[in-house]
């Protein structure tokens, strides 16, 4: 069942997302698939994914945003995920990834589509609704807030 979906539009200087795993941010379901469908080129440059390969048998240890300790982090194997446009990366709830500010002049655009077991049910509106009841009783912060853990490391855009 598709459980909540994405899109990453990266500007050219946009930020990344801080080392983590999804499973924490999607306290509804046991586990979950996503997708990362690249719409441009991704890699090292323009802020691509890294994961750490064969680490999905448990939640990491987080830290206040709910991202993965940094001591943990910093002892983890990141391997970079270069992606040509058209291209798609599954990855597990557990698995470990992050991805890096985007120092190109180019955009950095990626589609993620999120699923849950159909035994689980269809959860993606109940999904949605807890992300907003989570977000409106949330204190704004210095990062903007795109997920219920705190793991983008971007800034709100001056309207």
């Amino acid at each position: 069942m598709l459980y909540k979906e994405k899109v990453n539009h990266k500007l050219p200087g946009g930020a990344g997302y801080s080392a983590h795993q999804d499973a924490p941010a999607y306290p509804m379901i046991d586990v979950h698939v996503s997708a990362m469908i690249a719409v441009d080129d991704a890699d090292a440059s323009n802020g691509g994914l890294e994961v750490v390969s064969a680490c999905f048998d448990r939640v990491l240890p987080v830290d206040e945003r709910g991202c993965i300790a940094p001591a943990i982090a910093d002892a983890l194997q990141w391997d970079p995920v270069a992606l040509r446009a058209g291209q798609t990366l599954w990855f597990h709830s557990r698995t470990p990834h992050r991805s890096g500010p985007n120092h190109s002049q180019h955009p950095r655009r990626a589609i993620y589509p999120t699923y849950n077991a159909a035994s689980e049910g269809d959860l993606r509106s109940e999904y949605y609704d807890a992300k907003a009841q989570a977000f409106a009783a949330s204190a704004p912060g210095d990062r903007a807030r795109v997920s219920l853990i705190g793991d983008f490391e971007g800034r709100a855009a001056d309207r």
